[in-house]
């Protein structure tokens, strides 16, 4: 049977899944046992690319707090000279590109998440029984 369970952080992420047994051949004809087997197969392929794309979310959202530190930072000084103004113009730059990365890093999550689930919801209809 195949279970969801929830990957949220900060409210970023839907859900993923948890592949667990092939309902046995007796229980599906041949034709749809391998068709079963394979679609299996290719949901841990699903899942294990949403989980690699979580990690990088996680990862990069950590450089994006700490980007947008420096720049909070950098601010806190930019009236003390030209230097700290052209400093905290860059952080501000720098903390800009990480945050849009980040977006769409989780738009693209997001995507892969919800095309899991929906593969995951077409297996557990063709292939557990209840």
């Amino acid at each position: 049977m195949i279970r969801t369970m929830n990957l949220c952080r900060a409210g970023f992420l839907s859900s993923a899944l948890m592949l667990g047994v092939v309902p046995t051949a007796a229980a599906l004809s041949a034709s749809t046992s391998s068709e079963c087997r394979a679609q299996a197969k290719a949901l841990k392929a699903e899942q294990a690319e949403a989980l690699e794309k979580r990690t990088q979310r996680d990862e990069l959202l950590v450089e994006v707090e700490a980007a947008g530190d420096e720049w909070e930072a950098a601010e806190a000084v930019r009236l003390f000279g030209a230097n700290e103004a052209s400093k905290a113009d860059i952080a501000k730059a720098d903390y800009h590109d990480r945050r849009s990365e980040l977006t769409s890093l989780e738009a693209d999550l997001q995507s892969t998440v919800t095309d899991l689930n929906r593969h995951v919801a077409a297996y557990n209809t063709k292939c557990v029984k209840k």
